[in-house]
């Protein structure tokens, strides 16, 4: 099984973005979406920037020697962490609306 690359965890995140923003735009509006875009935008520049810094760190020269279970479960967790964020800050901004 082909080990998956971080660009392919950056592309799943935009791809949970566009679909976010479509069914944000569809339910609540273009305001709304384009805040939920700024805030997808936000979390895929932050998984890219982490993903940049842990190339080039010792920390990330530790987290590639990991067995491949954790180095993946680590990279999910960061997903994880990137869309409930995301989803927060939609959440806020449509109860401040």
């Amino acid at each position: 099984m082909k080990k998956l690359q971080d660009k392919h965890y950056i592309i799943l995140l935009i791809v949970c973005v566009i679909i976010m923003v479509g069914i944000v735009a569809l339910t609540k509006g273009k305001a709304l979406a384009l805040s939920t875009l700024i805030a997808g935008i936000g979390g895929v520049a932050g998984l890219t920037i982490g993903t940049v810094i842990r190339k080039k760190t010792n920390v990330g020269k530790a987290v590639d020697e990991l067995n491949p279970k954790a180095h993946r479960q680590l990279t999910v967790f960061l997903i994880l962490g990137a869309l409930l964020t995301m989803a927060g800050i939609v959440l806020l901004v449509l109860h401040l609306k």
